[in-house]
């Protein structure tokens, strides 16, 4: 990969990264608001922790692209 198309995966991979970053602050919101309203938070948990693993699996590839954007081998 030249290094202009692993720079373009390395910004569509922190696009991607800052959105998923944006559905966890916004899931988390939610459960603190349905716990106040009174309503069970278990599935809404559940989504959060899918977010996270989510998150987890879409930075490791990125921490590659950056090392090899870092090293320009690409």
């Amino acid at each position: 990969m030249d290094k202009a198309k692993a720079q373009e995966h390395l910004a569509e991979a922190d696009n991607q990264i800052r959105e998923a970053k944006a559905k966890i602050a916004a899931q988390r919101e939610r459960i603190v608001q349905l716990a106040a309203d009174g309503h069970p938070i278990e599935e809404a948990e559940k989504l959060l922790a899918n977010y996270i693993k989510l998150l987890r699996t879409m930075e490791q590839p990125r921490a590659i692209i950056q090392k090899e954007v870092k090293e320009n081998k690409a």
